[in-house]
């Protein structure tokens, strides 16, 4: 229903968001949480406080993004919500000696998509996840993000074009989900195909490097 991101009072009252079934899911209760105003399919730090709000208040639900030019299907902001765990909380999140507009800049280690995290869990860890999403789109780069009920949230940029290798393997679009570990098989000659070997080719191929702060924005490089 309406205003369901203010469940946890942390949003101001005039940021109303839906929360509607999938019609299509591919996930566990899987749910859209959608902008009920006439916003691009871009995460504003307005758009991440509602989330957090909403994953802080709905455990063990998580949350993926997916940009335009990385699977959005439509562009009016919308973020989808599952309650199933994703593979990808299952690697150690680890701090890094990077800082992003003074919040720390986290990794998981062993996993093989290029990808970098931030405390969405913090303010400062919001500020500079969206500062890192303002500067890929300043870049004009694709990206996913899967946000955790750990607490943080996982950028991936992508590469502009999806790689052959994970169409002739999968056959789908890669969105959040696909890069958070989530796949949907609907072959059964797919389902066998994606086995460890291959789902870490397809992340790591449709992803690159997170660029470095000086080839940001100065708005968005800000330390």
């Amino acid at each position: 229903g309406d205003g369901a991101a203010g469940a946890a009072g942390a949003v101001e009252p005039c940021t109303v968001f839906s929360l509607l079934p999938n019609k299509y899911p591919v996930a566990s209760r899987h749910l859209l949480l959608v902008d009920a105003t006439l916003s691009p399919q871009r995460l504003s730090r307005r758009a991440v406080d509602a989330l957090a709000s909403l994953l802080e208040a709905c455990p063990p639900f998580a949350a993926a993004f997916n940009s335009w030019g990385a699977a959005a299907s439509i562009g009016h902001l919308h973020v989808h919500l599952t309650d199933e765990p994703l593979p990808v909380d299952s690697f150690e999140l680890a701090r890094t000696d990077t800082a992003a507009n003074g919040a720390p800049v986290y990794a998981l280690l062993g996993y093989p998509a290029h990808h970098r995290a931030f405390l969405w869990s913090t303010p400062s860890g919001r500020a500079a996840l969206v500062a890192q999403l303002d500067g890929l789109h300043a870049l004009g780069i694709p990206y996913n993000v899967a946000f955790s009920p750990r607490g943080h949230a996982t950028v991936f940029a992508r590469t502009k074009a999806q790689p052959d290798f994970s169409w002739r393997v999968y056959g789908e679009r890669l969105g959040g989900f696909e890069l958070a570990g989530i796949f949907t098989a609907f072959q059964e000659n797919t389902y066998a195909a994606l086995d460890e070997e291959s789902v870490a080719a397809m992340l790591r191929l449709a992803t690159v490097p997170m660029p470095p702060a000086a080839q940001l924005p100065a708005d968005a490089a800000r330390a």
